[in-house]
């Protein structure tokens, strides 16, 4: 079983892509911190395919934290004459959590984040 799912912030605003065939995916970095070393952060790289991609496209900024589940692929290639490994997560499901830090920079979704005032109560008000 190839079974991942991390949480962090996007390091920088999704990268989209229609190929030749007509599917589309998305390209974004998490910047995740480490559960036991809390000064170490790890920068993982994500893909997302067609409506995942799509709504990725649509919502997501730098700064915005998610979560992401799918499968880790490992991807080989060359540069510069060194063959080369990197680690990336294609994600099934991206979960959006918390609050858009950047809301007013992302004209696409037409969303707008309303915000609530709380005031206290008198203790006296509880009927228990």
């Amino acid at each position: 079983m190839n079974s991942i799912a991390i949480s962090g912030r996007l390091t920088r605003d999704p990268e989209c892509t229609t190929i030749q065939s007509g599917n589309k995916y998305a390209k974004f970095s998490l910047a995740v911190d480490r559960v036991y070393q809390k000064d170490k952060t790890d920068f993982i790289d994500v893909i997302a395919w067609d409506k995942t991609a799509d709504l990725v496209e649509r919502y997501l900024v730098k700064g915005r934290q998610v979560i992401v589940q799918g499968s880790l692929q490992i991807d080989t290639y060359e540069k510069d004459g060194v063959k080369r490994t990197k680690a990336v997560v294609r994600a099934d499901r991206v979960e959006f959590i918390g609050s858009n830090p950047n809301t007013a920079q992302n004209q696409n979704d037409g969303v707008k984040t309303a915000t609530a005032t709380l005031t206290p109560t008198n203790d006296d008000d509880c009927p228990f």
